[in-house]
């Protein structure tokens, strides 16, 4: 457990600096960023400046595209 809190304590320092640098960009831009382990043990969080339902609506549109694109990869 602790090693989640370190990992999120880096996601919101990070998620800082990227939404800053969106500011002072003048972007109308969304992100999120996301930390997890590799291996059996499976811990992972997440950080976003969207609202969680446009936040599950671009995952959800990521993972369609990306399928579509290893379709296309595998058929060729």
């Amino acid at each position: 457990m602790a090693k989640l809190v370190r990992m999120e304590k880096v996601n919101r320092e990070v998620g800082a600096l990227i939404g800053e640098s969106i500011k002072q960009s003048g972007g109308n831009y969304g992100f999120a960023l996301f930390m997890f382990s590799f291996g059996d043990e499976s811990e992972m969080t997440w950080i976003s400046n969207a609202e969680r339902e446009d936040m599950v609506k671009a995952l959800k549109e990521f993972i369609e595209t990306v399928d579509k694109r290893e379709i296309r990869l595998l058929a060729s």
